[in-house]
């Protein structure tokens, strides 16, 4: 065997695929590399990439995620795998920053919670401690800096309307935050997004 033909063998638990270390990683319908012990799949730019069957996972853990004791092991067979073998690229994609968070979404108002959207103007030295104080607590399900007077704005679902004053006092009083607005939805406008791979 020469440079040009050489092969890697790639362990995809338990099959083995054999993959060709040119440009044509990648363009091998089906098969994917990657993952434990496994080479990133290569784009023609000889960047790591999608291959078709990572665009087929993306797909279906984005939408109708199965709500059986075994979601992975149905997954899975929609893209002709096996559970672990699915699982396994998912963690691949996640640790390649593919996938942020895989997870529910709950209706929090079916629920008895309360919402909340909070801007806060802080310090701009203290704007990192702030944003990583305001990101453990509870409730916090997204927490972004922006560019603006009000620079860090965090989304607060909560159990009781005390338990939300608490929590908006206690954030009040974080050195660094300057002023906090208080934004609670006046109607909630749900949209789902999935996005097509």
């Amino acid at each position: 065997m020469n440079a040009a033909t050489s092969l890697f063998v790639a362990a995809a638990a338990p099959e083995l695929f054999i993959i060709p270390t040119e440009s044509t990683w990648g363009k091998i319908p089906g098969v994917c590399t990657g993952g434990e012990g496994i080479l990133p799949v290569m784009i023609s730019n000889g960047e790591a990439g999608l291959c078709e069957l990572d665009k087929k996972i993306l797909n279906a853990v984005q939408k109708d995620f199965p709500l059986t004791s075994h979601p992975f092991k149905e997954m899975a067979k929609q893209v002709g795998l096996n559970e672990e073998q699915f699982i396994l690229r998912v963690k691949y994609l996640k640790g390649k920053g593919f996938i942020r968070r895989l997870g529910g979404v709950f209706d929090s108002k079916k629920l008895g919670f309360i919402s909340t959207l909070v801007a806060l103007r802080v310090s701009p030295e203290k704007l990192e401690q702030v944003a990583e104080r305001v990101s453990l607590l509870p409730g916090v399900t997204h927490n972004y800096q922006r560019e603006h007077y009000f620079n860090l704005w965090f989304t607060l679902v909560i159990p009781t309307p005390s338990k939300l004053e608490e929590t908006l006092q206690a954030v009040q009083k974080y050195e660094g935050v300057e002023k906090l607005l208080n934004l609670p939805a006046q109607k909630l406008f749900k949209i789902g997004v999935n996005f097509k791979i």
